[in-house]
């Protein structure tokens, strides 16, 4: 009955991606294609209120200002020419926070003032006021300015790089909508799990990726010129700014937590130790006015969230104040600072407060952290087509650029019903430690396809070929005297019909989630692939996924998954299970919408972020595992081997 059902399920499937590829989708609808419908449907709603309440405007910033200054409060304000709301874009609700950090002792010798322009005034980022121009991008601008600070306070002082608000604003599709809104919070997940290049201002070039942006004239008629009217957020690109000469992997720099921080005591001991914070807050039309003194919200109507950077605090006039940087350039409030009401949770600002750590300690950053960032070469991605100097099939090449001497090549198999290129992040992960990383296109039938037999043969005829052209395609030098083996879901069973009949085909095998069962309506013809002994007598590792076996139609069901794999082959192999995730967590999430209804069958963990992290953790072991299998360089042998640093949560680890 379950083959029965999955058969019918595919072939829904099958019509129901034809027919989706009719509709074409707004620019919000496929901005959210990394959240559920029920978050796009809050989403929803919050725009519409947002909208309602913005509309409700009864004031003129003159208005408001010389109410203010009337009143005769704890600050001064002053008029400026334009409209604020486009660049509040600081989503304040609708998805989960970070785990809040809580100090088991607060120090009471904590000063009563305290502005790390003056304990630390060799970082210059710490006096740099951005500007987000007529972007709403503030969400990203308040973390990357915070993360920057960090880098330096925590070098002594000496690492003055800048964390790129443009790669953070353009790549991370799980922090929101670009220049229309984002996560705060996810913008610290995201330098955690993923990394950023360095980025300064507009026109930047000794950073990797500045600023799309120059300065303009937010508040009085100077010398930058008029912003413009609308902005629309640009394509993510994972290289450096032409003419800059660095390489992207090897520039990103992550942090090694992500978390929040919550009332006045918590907050000012994270500054002292740590360095500047991102901050959220709801703004009200007075703000906009901010001159000079220590804010607090007296009148006028909403006009949206906003994300800026903290950086120390003091006392006033008898009042407490949160010292602050805002991302509107210095011709804004106080050179582009501002103060804020402390201890009163002002407009909810100290209820929103997210940081992570840095360390820039070499000794520190073992071969198990490294390994689960980018390495050190820049992946040129290469496509072929099919029948170019009688290719057999249609492939990529991720080439790592300018890798010396012979380069092991590694070949990736994809999943039944997938496609090649849905792999790019975990290839590119794997590609940028040093290998030649090539994906080909498999031909998949819902009925009468290619059974495992079959399909086997074809792979290794590519392979055959690969081995004789591959030179003509790249600019290095292809090892196949050290070649590896990959593959995903079906793709781990062809590849072990591949090994039983030639056990010296490759070095070693790396199986994700393998899945050893038949196509729909083969039956007999092509029988699971471990019921033959295993014959390989290379080093094998299995990564399988915890959901993989999990709900309706299992995608990776039990009796035919990584458990029975790792149960087939010999020592030595490695075996792991990730938690939370499911058997199409591996591909990119931008593919994951691609694949249509195919990809919803399987049990998965609905979440980008954990998608994300997933992919990172297991390009990691495949570059740990490749490595020291293709090149012998048995210090890998340790990540391996000792689970208990691996960056991700997992429901089984054994080794054999």
């Amino acid at each position: 009955m379950k083959r029965i059902f999955l058969l019918l399920t595919l072939i829904v499937i099958s019509y129901s991606i034809e027919t989706h590829k009719i509709h074409k989708k707004g620019h919000l609808e496929k901005s959210f294609k990394n959240h559920s419908k029920r978050q796009f449907k809050n989403w929803q709603q919050h725009l519409l209120t947002e909208k309602k309440l913005r509309e409700e405007i009864p004031h003129s910033y003159e208005e408001i200002a010389n109410e203010v200054n009337k009143l005769k409060t704890t600050w001064k304000a002053t008029t400026y020419k334009r409209d604020y709301k486009p660049l509040l874009g600081a989503i304040l609700d609708g998805l989960e926070g970070l785990p809040e950090k809580k100090f088991k002792q607060i120090n009471a010798d904590l000063p009563d003032e305290y502005d790390p322009r003056v304990a630390y005034p060799k970082c210059e980022s710490l006096r740099e006021v951005r500007d987000q121009a007529n972007c709403g991008s503030c969400w990203a601008f308040g973390a990357v300015e915070a993360m920057s600070d960090r880098i330096c306070i925590s070098s002594g002082q000496t690492d003055q790089r800048r964390v790129s608000a443009q790669n953070l604003l353009t790549c991370c599709s799980s922090c929101g909508f670009g220049c229309d809104g984002g996560y705060p919070a996810y913008a610290w997940r995201y330098w955690k799990s993923t990394g950023i290049p360095t980025g300064g201002l507009y026109g930047d070039k000794t950073t990797c990726q500045p600023y799309f942006l120059p300065p303009c004239d937010h508040h009085i008629e100077g010398s930058h010129g008029e912003c413009p009217a609308t902005v629309d957020t640009p394509k993510c690109v994972k290289n450096c700014d032409d003419g800059n000469g660095a390489n992207y992997s090897s520039d990103i720099i992550k942090s090694s937590s992500a978390y929040s921080v919550s009332g006045e005591k918590n907050i000012m001991q994270e500054l002292y130790e740590n360095g500047p914070v991102e901050a959220s807050f709801t703004v009200y039309e007075d703000f906009v006015t901010y001159s000079s003194g220590v804010y607090q919200h007296v009148t006028g109507s909403y006009l949206g969230g906003h994300a800026i950077k903290m950086i120390g605090w003091g006392v006033e006039n008898g009042v407490k104040y949160w010292l602050c940087v805002n991302s509107w350039n210095n011709e804004w409030g106080d050179g582009g600072f501002f103060k804020i009401r402390r201890g009163t949770n002002e407009c909810g600002i100290e209820n929103s407060v997210n940081a992570g750590e840095y360390s820039n300690t070499e000794k520190s950053i073992s071969e198990t952290d490294s390994i689960f960032n980018l390495g050190p070469y820049e992946v040129n991605i290469i496509e072929v087509a099919s029948g170019v100097n009688n290719s057999p099939r249609q492939f990529k090449i991720y080439e790592p650029k300018g890798a010396e001497g012979k380069v092991p090549v590694v070949h990736f198999l994809h999943g039944f019903q997938l496609k090649y290129n849905y792999y790019d992040t975990l290839l590119t992960h794997l590609s940028s430690h040093g290998f030649i990383v090539v994906s080909s296109q498999s031909e998949h039938k819902l009925i009468g396809g290619d059974t495992t037999y079959k399909e086997a043969e074809k792979v290794v005829t590519f392979i055959n070929w690969l081995k004789e052209n591959l030179s003509s395609k790249i600019s290095i030098t292809p090892d196949f005297d050290n070649f590896g083996i990959s593959g995903h879901s079906r793709g781990g069973k062809v590849t072990n019909r591949i090994l039983n009949s030639d056990p010296t085909f490759a070095k070693s095998f790396f199986g994700v989630d393998p899945v050893d069962s038949a196509p729909p309506m083969s039956g007999s013809s092509d029988p699971p692939s471990l019921n033959d002994p295993v014959q390989f007598k290379g080093e094998s590792m299995f990564v399988g996924t915890e959901k993989g076996p999990t709900g309706l139609s299992p995608c990776a069901s039990s009796g035919e998954n990584s458990v029975n794999f790792y149960a087939g082959y010999p020592s030595p192999s490695h075996h792991i299970i990730g938690a939370k995730v499911g058997h199409m967590d591996i591909i990119d999430s931008s593919d994951t919408s691609g694949c249509g209804l195919v990809c919803s069958v399987c049990a998965s963990s609905s979440s980008s972020q954990l998608n994300s992290e997933f992919i990172s953790y297991t390009g990691g072991l495949m570059a740990a595992f490749f490595s020291s299998t293709l090149k012998s360089m048995s210090r890998y042998e340790d990540v391996l081997n000792d689970s208990s640093n691996h960056p991700f949560s997992t429901t089984l680890n054994e080794h054999k």
